[in-house]
């Protein structure tokens, strides 16, 4: 079995390459399976394992919206999400026998999902569902009438719920996040699986479609084009070499440690929408240096996203990249082969080829070719060997400084943060004759500079041991004679794995990282501005950088209550959505006391604002009168700062509770009497709230009349 390992691997390495080669090899590898009996061995996995017999999840399609290991909001996709064609109600299928363990209703997220233990012990997960099996909604509906709450969770006992393969357990919608379809996964006890390696299939004859690449510096010492900044290149089909191909027109310099990443997407023969590409494969002069495939997920890898794609570029709205190196945080076991990075100094100088080959679950690839050229040496002032930031340039130079003129010229500098050093830019005038800048705080050192395109550059590394404030000196040397200068500083706050805080320089604003909250040390710079009175805020707006740095865990934030306040329970933190609008994080005043606390997954621009408008309410169904006994109820509510509180919706018809659902994305609220209503004049009261505490009431009769 090992000789038939060896053969397989170098199928799925070479399959792309070259299609004669391909076929012998998979001629000799079907030999052997029969020879050795194994004829069980899964190509998609890997591994020698008879592939379940599970039937495909519902008839609403067999077509995908969204492939496992998509890109989102924090965190990877970890199922599969199967086209219901806009609509709701189709059937879900128990995909083999098995037992319920778990249902879950939320507002949010998978709003109602259910958890099914299949006999070979993997977890089969249906959300955003519409309804349950009628067991199951008997089961849930009870509880939620039981605790007064539409949101729930129900464990169930070993074999309390049994269900045999193909039998409904659910019906396809679209509660919690999204439009109708159906998200499906299958989990084993440690993490996600996809789920395309269990036996589903779907008709896919397209290729993956490449469009851009980006060659990254890994660190302070890596140059691209000479430069510093990352570099994107769009990539043209190369049709002249054959089907599928695409080429890198432009021939790119590297120093260093440098990593390429790509965007790109596949489709299916049966939608017309973007899902990503299953696997990745990049080659240096035929040589395989880099392979992943998006597999499996842990449980507690979900975060690692953006360690696996270039958060940098992500924040900055370049799009996704998916690495084709690794990062050495990542656990998560995507990679099958090398780590990716290109050295310079382990490439011999002078120009390469390189090949990515992109692939989908059914063997559909694509192929793009480039060169990149090795430099020999670096445009910018070599390093030395050594843990002293300090012997990061060539030599200690004079730093001597004598007196000048002040100047402005601090404000035409351009300063780039990147993980652990910091780009400095200054465009360059006809005037000058020289330009010299030094770091004063927290020590002496003179940053070397280039001329490069009209524009004076270097690069500082940060010390995670030095103390706030860093401080340089711009000194500018004309042609006149005169000499002028300027200061720059910032407030950088290192903080390291082991945990830390940093703090505004007002004192009023903080944020603070629990141990193993970060992947390495980061160095914090927290700088804000005055609101205006038509922003109607209440503190001061605070931007956390570095912003574009991903964190492992969350970062706790607070804002001192200012003492004049006389309602702090309707303050909130906010932070500053993609879209420009303030999102309510949280409001706790007991974590610190004096303050609002909150967490937030990633570093944010922050704001304290007081919400005292409760929501706003609308009745819109039935009227007045109704003849129907179970009509549906259907109302409108918003809320513009803190948000709707689903937890405090209560509704309520001659003072007997009923159950209502929230739908967030719609801001409807509705729900029908779980009893028929008798004829007659019905009193309704209905209140909810907004996470400040801001109450609304409705009051309103309804007459049931006979038919």
């Amino acid at each position: 079995m090992l000789y038939l390992d060896m053969i397989t691997n170098t199928i799925k390495i070479d399959c792309y390459r070259n299609a004669s080669r391909r076929f012998f090899l998979l001629i000799i590898a079907v030999f052997i399976c029969f020879a050795f009996g194994a004829s069980n061995y899964s190509f998609a996995t890997d591994t020698p394992e008879a592939q379940p017999d599970y039937i495909w999840p519902t008839n609403a399609s067999r077509s995908l919206s969204s492939s496992f290991g998509e890109t989102r909001d924090g965190h990877f996709h970890f199922g599969i999400d199967i086209k219901t064609n806009h609509a709701e109600g189709y059937p879900c299928y128990a995909v083999d026998d098995g037992e319920v363990v778990r249902a879950r209703v939320s507002p949010y997220g998978y709003g109602k999902a259910l958890y099914l233990r299949l006999k070979d012990g993997r977890m089969a997960v249906y959300a955003h569902l519409q309804r349950f099996s009628p067991r199951v909604e008997e089961y849930i509906r009870d509880k939620q009438y039981q605790n007064h709450q539409f949101r729930c969770q129900i464990y169930f006992d070993p074999g309390e719920l049994p269900f045999k393969k193909g039998e409904t357990v659910a019906w396809t919608g679209s509660t919690g996040i999204g439009v109708p379809h159906l998200h499906f996964e299958i989990r084993e006890d440690d993490g996600y699986r996809n789920a395309m390696n269990y036996g589903f299939e779907i008709t896919d004859t397209c290729p993956p479609i490449p469009r851009k690449l980006a060659l990254i510096p890994l660190d302070v010492e890596a140059e691209v084009n000479h430069d510093f900044y990352p570099a994107i290149y769009n990539l043209p089909p190369d049709e002249q070499n054959g089907h599928n191909r695409y080429r890198l027109e432009n021939i790119p310099s590297i120093y260093g440690r440098v990593g390429l990443a790509i965007s790109g997407y596949d489709n299916t023969d049966a939608a017309s929408n973007r899902i990503s590409f299953y696997g990745m494969d990049l080659y240096l002069e035929d040589s395989l240096i880099f392979s992943a495939k998006y597999d499996a997920i842990g449980y507690e890898e979900t975060k690692q996203i953006y360690l696996e794609r270039n958060y940098r570029l992500m924040r900055s709205g370049k799009g996704s990249f998916h690495h084709l190196f690794t990062d050495p945080n990542v656990t998560v076991d995507f990679f099958r082969a090398g780590d990716g990075i290109l050295d310079s100094r382990q490439i011999p100088p002078g120009v390469h080829d390189f090949e990515i080959v992109l692939w989908d679950f059914n063997g559909n690839s694509s192929h793009v070719t480039g060169k990149i050229a090795s430099a020999e040496k670096p445009v910018y002032r070599p390093a030395l060997e050594g843990p002293d930031p300090n012997s990061f340039f060539k030599e200690q130079l004079d730093t001597t400084l004598t007196p000048c003129l002040s100047s402005d010229v601090g404000e035409l500098l351009k300063t780039d943060f990147f993980d652990d050093f910091i780009v400095i830019d200054l465009p360059v005038s006809d005037e000058q004759e020289n330009v010299l800048i030094t770091l004063i705080k927290p020590y002496h050192l003179r940053i070397p500079i280039i001329e490069q395109n009209r524009r004076w550059k270097g690069k500082l590394p940060l010390n995670p041991k030095a103390s706030t404030p860093w401080e340089i000196e711009i000194r500018v040397e004309n042609r006149d004679g005169s000499v002028h200068a300027d200061t720059v500083s910032w407030n950088i706050q290192p903080v390291t794995e082991r945990g830390g805080s940093a703090l505004s320089d007002d004192r009023l604003f903080r944020a603070d990282f629990e141990q193993g909250a970060l992947y390495e040390p980061i160095f914090i710079r927290i700088s804000s501005e005055e609101s205006t009175a038509e922003d109607n805020l209440s503190s001061r707006i605070y931007h956390i950088n570095p912003y574009d740095v991903p964190i492992k865990g969350k970062a706790g934030i607070s804002f001192i209550i200012p003492a004049d306040e006389p309602k702090p329970e309707k303050l909130g933190i906010y932070t500053l959505s993609k879209k420009g609008k303030w999102k309510f994080v949280d409001n706790d005043l007991h974590k610190i006391p004096g303050s609002v606390f909150g967490e937030i997954p990633s570093l944010e621009t922050c704001v304290l604002i007081k919400d005292e408008e409760p929501p706003e309410l609308r009745w819109l169904a039935p009227n007045f009168s109704t003849s129907n006994p179970q009509p549906v109820f259907r109302l409108s509510v918003a809320d513009e700062l803190s948000g709707v509180d689903d937890r405090t919706l209560d509704f309520r018809i001659d003072d007997e509770w009923m159950l209502m659902e929230y739908d967030y994305e719609e801001d409807r609220i509705f729900g029908t009497p779980r009893q028929p209503l008798a004829p007659g004049k019905h009193l309704i009261l209905f209140s909810v709230k907004d996470y400040n505490g801001n109450e609304v009431k409705l009051e309103r009769s309804l007459q049931v009349t006979t038919k």
